[in-house]
């Protein structure tokens, strides 16, 4: 999945999340990939909140846009001798972020999404994107952006990661 997250206001649409702990990462007895390209936005965004409920770094780290992921990876590097940065210290990053910047969200007991939007007049040629407002139930608000991937293009092979056209 792939998201960004933004705050500020929006729509008021309503329905609840019911999501088990750590639910659809992986199915029961072998990996899966997930999301794929028939995951619904809504399904992803389902995930995102529940990795981040249960402070699941690594859940929330792999449902982030690979755009987004990399430069999570660049701020975990120490300097530029640091290639690849280890995963603890990138949950760690990760979570320093989180906290300082989206006090509530991590551990945060229930969510309700109260609307999913789409831009009605797209720009031709850009990646379509969902606004989604979230409420926590401590009375927070999130916006959640989530961003369909690009295909591979044949150019940087990080892009080339199994998530094209993924939400």
């Amino acid at each position: 999945m792939r998201w960004t997250l933004i705050i500020s206001g929006l729509l008021q649409i309503h329905w609840q999340i019911s999501l088990p702990k750590s639910a659809a990462l992986v199915a029961p007895g072998a990996a899966r990939q997930f999301p794929t390209k028939e995951t619904r936005p809504a399904d992803v965004l389902n995930a995102q909140l529940g990795a981040l409920r249960d402070a699941d770094m690594d859940a929330t780290f792999r449902l982030f846009s690979r755009a987004r992921r990399l430069a999570i990876e660049d701020s975990a590097r120490g300097d530029a001798r640091e290639w690849e940065p280890s995963r603890p210290k990138i949950h760690s990053q990760l979570r320093a972020t989180l906290d300082r910047e989206c006090p509530g969200l991590v551990g945060h007991a229930s969510s309700r999404v109260l609307s999913m939007i789409a831009d009605p007049e797209p720009v031709r040629g850009r990646l379509p994107m969902k606004i989604c407002r979230v409420r926590l139930g401590a009375g927070q608000y999130f916006v959640f952006t989530l961003t369909r991937q690009s295909g591979y293009d044949g150019g940087d092979p990080r892009d080339c990661d199994g998530y094209e056209k993924c939400w």
